[in-house]
């Protein structure tokens, strides 16, 4: 059995590193999974739970993008997708959280659903997963919302501007392609990023 560690925070602070792996240690694998995809892509989890696997484009043999649908959401919760998307470069991490995912579900369809009925995830029900995951790993609850102030702070701490990342993806998928700033970006992003996880 694993021991339980006790990490000093607040509600609002952002996730250490530390935490991180410990959070994932404690995780169900499509949990775990989740997690991981919105700390190191930064999107919002109602729009993680839109995502499906033909979102996905291969730039190039090593860059990946996600198109992002803008969501919308009703007085229930359900969303309908409209207008634009915004499209994020995929890094390592993300893309290995994406290798685990395929196992649970299908190539044509939404990439994350819950394992319990087969259903698309909602807010709520992620939350009470993710409390449930918090009280195994002996931390006190924090907000889901943290996970994309935690992806922020490591672009930041691995010097990376975030900013024109978003910026490059507000294209239409051709004109991302032939951007040509999109391959410098992924190179000098992945290798901050790989400096970062060794410290």
């Amino acid at each position: 059995m694993k021991e339980k560690i006790k990490l000093a925070h607040t509600d609002g602070h952002s996730f250490s590193l530390k935490e991180i792996e410990l959070i994932c240690s404690y995780a169900e694998q499509e949990i775990e999974t989740i997690i991981t995809f919105a700390i190191w892509t930064g999107i919002n989890l109602r729009k993680i739970f839109s995502l499906r696997w033909s979102d996905i484009h291969k730039i190039s043999n090593n860059i990946n993008v996600i198109f992002v649908p803008c969501t919308k959401y009703d007085s229930i919760g359900k969303h309908s997708e409209y207008g634009r998307t915004y499209a994020e470069i995929l890094y390592d991490p993300a893309i290995k959280a994406l290798e685990q995912q395929k196992k649970h579900t299908s190539d044509d369809g939404f990439i994350f659903k819950n394992p319990m009925n087969g259903k698309l995830w909602n807010y709520t029900s992620f939350r009470r997963e993710w409390g449930k995951t918090l009280g195994k790993a002996g931390l006190e609850y924090r907000k889901l919302s943290l996970l994309r102030y935690t992806h922020m702070e490591l672009m930041l701490k691995a010097n990376i501007d975030f900013y024109p990342k978003s910026k490059l993806g507000r294209y239409s998928q051709k004109c991302f392609i032939i951007c040509p700033s999109i391959e410098s970006t992924y190179k000098y992003g992945q290798t901050k990023i790989n400096d970062l996880l060794k410290k």
